[in-house]
């Protein structure tokens, strides 16, 4: 017996109320749970991120793990993190979506960023904007000087190889 018809069932039972009738309520609180889960899918991700929407700004579609800052021309919206730039504000959850769409954007917790291919991947390591590749992290041992210190996005959370376009589970926070 489904959770929904058992649930049904159990609320005839102690209202006294007919089945039917505690079925239709089963059915509602059932979609209802359907309808939050699906908004929750827009607020949290299965890594434990949180994101917000902002539409993309930056010309093509979007790539997962890219870092990204507001863009200065359009409301709502989000641009390729420049190199050097102490701006970023998320990193990019939703993959393939074009120009002017509405993108997930994690902005705390944990999220899948990429690395610029010459850095080294490692648990612990902090990360912040990349000096050689825009929308990409560079990595380092131990907090940076304070102007690099302010392009940190958070700390690497697992040990990988780094191919190039390697996606690494990081924790954000932001300076």
């Amino acid at each position: 017996m489904s959770l929904p018809t058992l649930a049904a069932k159990y609320l005839a039972l102690i209202n006294g109320a007919d089945y039917a009738g505690a079925q239709a309520l089963g059915d509602a609180m059932t979609a209802f749970a359907g309808a939050l889960a699906s908004a929750l899918d827009d607020v949290f991700t299965e890594e434990g991120g949180m994101c917000i929407k902002l539409i993309n700004k930056t010309g093509v579609a979007s790539v997962k793990g890219q870092v990204v800052q507001a863009d200065t021309t359009t409301d709502e919206a989000y641009a390729v993190n420049a190199i050097n730039s102490d701006m970023p504000i998320g990193i990019v959850y939703d993959a393939g979506v074009a120009d002017g769409g509405s993108v997930r954007v994690v902005v705390a917790g944990k999220a899948d960023v990429l690395v610029d291919s010459a850095q080294t991947i490692a648990r612990g390591r902090v990360v912040y904007s990349s000096g050689t590749t825009a929308g990409r992290v560079d990595s380092a041992a131990s907090v940076p000087a304070a102007t690099t210190h302010f392009r940190e996005c958070g700390h690497m959370l697992e040990n990988k190889t780094n191919t190039g376009s390697t996606l690494c589970r990081c924790v954000l926070h932001w300076n």
